[in-house]
């Protein structure tokens, strides 16, 4: 008889309410510090044992965290975070608090990009964080790790290297993020035996004397602030190549100058084997062949390497991802001081995070590439066959269950021993609450846990369980569940089936994606999913998700079409953009391995195989290497991206394609092929063409953003349906004028107040705005985006928006004229409306503005408006497009440079002017534009205004623009399409 299950008694949790912090970093800066201690030496036990496997992904609970104990008495000296008396948190901080105050508030920062600084923060000192105005999130950092021959020639990269002369990569730099490097081995030297390695950033050593990390600035612009800090060993090649030419065993051992040494093997093949991961990175990227025999995709170029903070003494299969984007900085900043282009290849990655490109260090990565001469490649992980993500859709009032298997591995005999997570993310608009039972006879059930609240630590079966459900989290606006399985020392994850029960609470949209980190995968997954797999979807790690770095999956090295690798991540990423971006070879390579520098004499130089996207990736690295150096170094990122997906082989592949992207890298053609060309475009009015800038007077009424109703057929004006989600359907057709395909386009949708220069984003609203018209329920995403994942050369793509008008009456002007604004993006392409905001409209066309007058019963014979003073001079033009009839202009009397006789001075067209208390009524002359000059309107105020038409059966438009010393900087427009119909005008 089945006995009934146990309700959860949790424990005292001290990380609730902290809503600043994710939820593992709330968990851990609440435990007791002997238990933080506790449980960081048990990890740190567990990641030395794990580093004899090269298997080893585990990527621990206490990530992020740095131990006073872990740095004190080194011979080398001490670290860092050893200066301290307490634990250190390594994190990321979304806001705008500057270096300087957060130094005032006992953090020290690291790097900064795009509004995401990196940082230490001592554990004492994280409330005053928390407390500071000008930080929104923080964000523990986690543990990347690494995504574990023919493929130069394949992608047609060796007539380059053949070619006169050589495209090999001279003159640019390849960064690699990775464990260790064998800096004696051959290949990453020249033909007289000197480095090819400008600088090595070890930053797990602790520096000797003679030796230091690298300078912060002003010595170094662009790496650390002043009055940050800087950490581990930096060498540069003059200090290489003294290691190199005077290494001679055993009077004078290996890594006696260069401390930067792989694990002795002596001490465990495995150990050492699990540490050749960055040799072989390097060697796909940039080897010589010199010492392996096939050389690398850039040849010729030139290396910065950075081994990151670790948290497996030594090997570094597991980085912390901040110090990686600290290690990405660098490595830019050192390529600016020498003047060339560089690409930095990272392959590494995890399973955590909303895959939507948001996190913050897929935003750091982003920020990083606003420069030209730049550029980043990607792995795209290789989960897709271990059924670690999950994928389903709740309906109203639904619940849906998901089976999570818990095994001891294919043989029984290696139990999860490791601390682990899952992360279930789902829109902002809905409401899961959620429910999990562990296995057993008599299962503990915890739960069910309601939206924005938190739950645990539950001891079940030996490890406790904690469950955090976060509401509109900060990065992205989305909620998100965080289930931590914290494992103590002995213990292990129970095995059998755990039931995972979400229960539709509120819902608009409903879909939900889960992932389970990849801490207990070893050669297999020890936790998989059982129902809702969607092997095929969304199998991307991240960082792989980020927006402008090049995402790269793996194919096969077969004659024919590429055939995709089967362990190769899928995407797209969650927010609907298409990745990876392209695929290249990456299964059975041959690849360079490290000599045993300390055997007497040492071993020589070989090769090994490897595969997995971590080998892709950096192949695509180099070849974007020879694009810097056959098109220069002012090409951009989004410049390399757009030549590789061009030149990219899609036979036998129907692009777009989940693991290929937009196809298989193939470089035969990349330097002679035209310079990228894709220009978005929408129409300003039914004339326009799309150059810029738009000069007819008129650019808020493009036809490219079209009004249907519900059954798809056009209407004049959208309709206010309180008793529905939505009641009309925004059409917006985005083009392309270039001569090339765009991918990954961003179409998005805004309204406003009818207002004249109306700031962005200020005045701009995404409220009431679905998207998903081939959803079930149609349109059941509140979203203003929408990603066309590639519109060729001279198309055209409609995208179709749903939209929920607000009601008549409810606006800042008290009528139902609102404006709509279409938006494109294309990292080719960028509307730059924020450095611009209203202005921008006419002189870019990516923009485009609409006018609309939501209505629920007859069309009014006028509308309110308000005009938003510039810092020139403004004036106000009214142009009436009628068949009869005239328009009275209402505005604060105020506003004239004078009032009475002398007003006709600045007022144009106007066949009668008077006053009404303070305000001014100007009557046009039929058919005849009416200009109001000098305006006293001062910058960034406010003023309200309104146009009314007088007259029998007007039919038409009436335009208003406000023009600044002269430039039309915005307007509103009346159309009366129906004058049987008309409605009383408003006071």
């Amino acid at each position: 008889m089945t006995r009934p299950s146990r309700r959860s008694r949790p424990q005292r949790d001290a990380g609730a309410g902290r809503d600043k912090l994710d939820p593992r970093l709330a968990y851990l800066a609440g435990l007791p510090l002997r238990d933080l201690h506790r449980l960081k030496a048990a990890e740190q036990r567990a990641m030395v044992a794990r580093s004899e496997s090269p298997d080893a992904t585990f990527s621990p609970l206490t990530a992020g965290v740095l131990m006073p104990s872990a740095g004190r008495k080194r011979p080398g000296g001490r670290s860092f975070h050893a200066r301290f008396d307490e634990p250190v948190f390594s994190v990321f901080i979304l806001g705008e608090a500057c270096a300087e105050e957060l130094l005032s508030l006992g953090s020290v920062p690291r790097g900064a990009a795009g509004g995401i600084r990196t940082a230490f923060v001592p554990r004492s000192r994280l409330r005053a964080l928390e407390r500071c105005d000008g930080v929104r999130y923080i964000e523990l950092a986690r543990a990347w790790s690494c995504d574990l021959g023919q493929a130069i020639p394949l992608a047609q990269m060796d007539a380059l290297h053949a070619a006169m002369p050589p495209v090999d990569g001279s003159g640019v730099i390849i960064g690699v993020v990775d464990n260790i490097l064998d800096i004696h081995h051959p290949d990453f030297r020249d033909a007289n035996g000197a480095t090819r390695v400008l600088f090595l950033w070890d930053q797990r050593l602790f520096p000797v004397p003679g030796e230091a990390g690298p300078p912060v600035a002003p010595a170094l612009p662009g790496f650390m602030p002043q009055g940050g800090v800087t950490y581990g060993v930096e060498y540069d090649r003059a200090r290489i190549d003294h290691e190199l030419a005077t290494v001679n065993p055993p009077t004078v051992p290996a890594y006696a100058t260069v401390r930067h040494a792989p694990p002795d093997p002596a001490n465990g093949q495995a150990a050492f084997e699990a540490a050749w991961h960055g040799t072989k990175v390097t060697g796909c990227a940039a080897g010589n062949g010199l010492g392996s025999g096939a050389p690398g995709a850039a040849p010729g170029s030139e290396i910065i390497f950075v081994s990151p903070l670790g948290y497996d003494s030594g090997v570094t299969l597991n980085a912390d991802n901040a110090a990686i984007l600290d290690a990405c900085a660098y490595i830019f900043a050192r390529a600016d001081q020498a003047g060339r282009p560089c690409v930095v290849n990272i392959s590494l990655g995890d399973q955590q995070g909303p895959h939507d490109g948001t996190t913050c260090g897929e935003r750091f990565l982003d920020a990083l590439l606003a420069r030209p001469g730049r550029a980043i490649t990607l792995s795209a992980g290789n989960a897709r066959k271990l059924a670690g993500h999950a994928e389903d859709q709740l309906v109203p009032g639904g619940t849906t269950t998901l089976t999570l298997n818990v095994r001891a591995g294919v043989s029984g005999q290696e139990p999860p021993v490791n601390s682990d997570a899952i992360e279930i993310w789902y829109d902002g608009h809905d409401r899961i609450a959620v429910t999990l039972a562990a296995p057993g006879a008599n299962p503990v059930v915890i739960g069910p846990v309601e939206p924005g609240t938190t739950a645990g630590p539950v001891a079940v079966g030996g490890i406790s369980v904690r469950i955090a459900s976060v509401l509109n989290d900060p990065r992205n606006g989305d909620n998100w569940i965080s289930i931590l399985l914290i494992v103590p020392p002995g213990q292990s994850i129970p095995l059998g089936n755990w039931q995972l029960t979400l229960q539709a609470r509120s819902i608009v949209n409903g879909t939900f994606n889960v992932w389970v980190d990849r801490n207990n995968w070893g050669s297999q997954a020890k936790l998989r999913w059982l129902s809702s797999v969607k092997p095929d979807r969304l199998t991307l790690g991240v960082p792989a998700t980020a927006t402008l770095p090049i995402t790269v999956g793996s194919h096969a090295k077969n004659a024919g079409p590429a055939q995709i690798s089967d362990f190769s991540g899928r995407g797209p990423s969650r927010d609907g953009r298409i990745k990876p971006d392209l695929a290249a070879t990456g299964q059975n390579l041959l690849v360079p391995i490290p000599r045993n520098m300390y055997a007497v004499p040492p071993g020589a130089p070989g090769t090994g195989p490897g595969s997995g996207t971590s080998f892709a990736a950096p192949i695509v690295a180099g070849a974007a290497a020879l694009l810097f150096q056959c098109r220069g170094a002012t090409a951009t990122s989004a410049d390399i991206k757009q030549i590789l997906m061009q030149t990219a082989d899609t036979t036998g592949i129907l692009v777009p394609d989940n693991g290929f992207g937009f196809g298989a890298l193939r470089m035969g053609a990349a330097c002679s092929a035209p310079a990228p060309d894709v220009d978005v475009w929408l129409r300003d009015d039914a004339m326009d063409d799309g150059t810029e800038p738009f000069v007819r007077p008129v650019f808020w009424e493009s036809p490219d953003i079209a009004l249907l109703g519900t059954n798809g057929n056009p209407v004049a004006n959208p309709v206010h349906l309180p008793g529905q989600r939505f009641s009309t359907i925004v059409r917006v057709t985005a083009r392309n004028r270039g001569t090339q395909t765009a991918r990954n386009v961003s179409v998005l949708l805004y309204w406003a107040d009818p207002a004249t220069n109306l700031p962005f984003p200020d005045a701009w609203r995404a409220s009431g705005i679905f998207s998903g018209s081939q959803a079930q329920p149609p349109f059941s995403l509140e979203s203003n985006r929408i990603v066309v994942p590639q519109l060729v050369a001279g198309a055209a793509a409609d995208v179709d928006f749903a939209w929920a008008p607000p009601a008549p009456g409810t606006g800042l002007a008290g009528d139902g004229h609102f404006c709509l604004l279409a938006r494109l993006e294309h990292e080719l392409d960028p509307s730059v409306i924020d450095q611009g905001g209203f202005v921008r409209i006419p002189a870019d066309n990516n923009l485009g503005l609409r006018n609309v007058l939501v209505v629920s019963g007859g069309t009014p014979r006028g509308m309110r408006f308000h005009l938003r003073g510039s810092a020139a001079t403004d004036s106000l033009m009214v142009l009436p497009e009628l068949t009869s009839g005239s328009v009275l202009l209402r505005l604060p009397a105020a506003l004239l440079p004078d009032r009475g006789p002398r007003a006709t001075g600045a007022v144009h067209g106007a066949t009668r002017i008077g006053f009404e208390g303070d305000v001014a009524i100007l009557r046009s002359a039929e058919a005849r534009p009416l200009l109001v000059e000098g305006l006293r309107l001062a910058d960034r105020a406010v003023a309200p205004a309104a146009i009314e038409v007088q007259g029998r059966d007007p039919l038409g438009a009436v335009h208003v623009l406000q023009l600044s010393a002269g430039a039309r900087i915005g307007g509103v427009t009346l159309r009366i399409k129906d004058p049987t119909r008309l409605a009383p005008a408003r006071a």
